[in-house]
C-alpha cells in the first residue's frame, strides 16, 4: 500500500510527473501555472503516506480477515499439529 501510494505521488509531482503534464495538456492550462496549486495536494499526499508508513494498522489492521489465514492463525494451527 505505501509503495502503490509512493508511486502515485511521484506520477503527479512536478517537474517529472507524467501524469502532471498530461493532465495539464488536457486542460490546456500551463505547467507553470498549476504549480501553485498542485503543491497543497501533493503535501496532504504526503502526510497520508506518512501516516499509513508510521501506522500501518490503518491500511491492513482494519480490515476483517474474510476467511483468509493470517500469521497467528497459522502459528496455532502448526502448534496444535505438533501436539499430536
Amino acid at each position: 500500500m505505501v509503495v502503490i501510494l509512493a508511486m502515485g505521488i511521484g506520477l503527479f509531482a512536478p517537474p517529472f510527473g507524467l501524469g502532471y503534464h498530461a493532465a495539464c495538456t488536457i486542460g490546456r492550462v500551463s505547467p507553470d501555472a498549476a504549480l501553485l496549486r498542485i503543491w497543497p495536494d501533493l503535501g496532504v499526499l504526503v502526510l497520508g503516506l506518512l501516516l499509513i508508513a508510521a501506522v500501518p494498522w490503518i491500511s491492513i489492521g482494519s480490515c476483517p480477515s474474510n476467511g483468509t489465514v493470517t500469521s497467528s492463525r497459522l502459528w496455532l494451527f502448526m502448534r496444535r499439529s505438533r501436539r499430536r
